[in-house]
């Protein structure tokens, strides 16, 4: 059995997980950035080839993507290993698993997109989709930013500000969904959006991922 964490630890354990999927997403962000200027032909790279700036560029995202999914399966075995998790309401607790279960979304989505551009060799079209994947990336940033700030205030402060963590989830969801990373509807209830969260923790802890 895994050691209760402090409420003082939990923060740091959770704002510390947060701040890595905050700079993994920034980083996937600047490849894409690099890639589209690649492609549409910077002067100084006008010898790479779509096909190349993509391996460059992109195909590494995969891992940090995948890097990203590892951290959200560790931040959710974070918040079962709390000592009083009664210092946040289960509304409070409930947006954290979405924003989190959002993050996985998004995240298994653009690398299941990078696997079908390659299939698909559609590296052009893809490099016209990369500022709506920028400003996608960007928006997740600023949910987890929220996210992160939610674990940080008080209960009674908590409450309302979990609202502003779900209206950002669902705002970068929505934009996924539109860039076709997701299905158009999630029919998974709170519940169902906590087990699955929590069920990758339990991967993560095992070792068997």
């Amino acid at each position: 059995m895994s050691r209760r964490l402090s409420h003082s630890e939990f923060i740091h354990c959770f704002t510390d997980g947060v701040g890595e999927i905050v700079k993994n997403l920034y980083s996937i962000e600047g490849e894409m950035g690099r890639f589209e200027v690649q492609v549409h032909k910077n002067p100084e790279d006008a010898h790479v080839s779509p096909e190349s700036a993509f391996e460059n560029a992109l195909i590494p995202a995969s891992g940090t993507l995948r890097a990203v999914v590892g951290i959200v399966g560790n931040l959710a075995n974070c918040i079962n290993d709390m000592e009083t998790p009664s210092h946040y309401p289960a509304v409070v607790r409930s947006s954290w698993m979405m924003c989190l279960a959002g993050i996985v979304d998004m995240a298994t989505g653009v690398e299941a997109g990078l696997i079908r551009v390659k299939e698909e060799r559609s590296f052009d079209k893809y490099a016209d989709e990369t500022a709506a994947l920028v400003e996608l990336m960007t928006k997740a940033q600023h949910a987890c930013a929220e996210l992160s700030r939610n674990v940080q205030l008080s209960t009674a402060e908590a409450t309302p500000h979990s609202e502003i963590v779900v209206k950002l989830c669902q705002e970068f969801l929505q934009d996924a969904r539109r860039l076709r990373l997701l299905p158009e509807v999630d029919t998974r209830s709170r519940e169902e959006t906590k087990d699955m969260v929590l069920k990758m923790a339990a991967v993560i802890r095992s070792g068997d991922c």
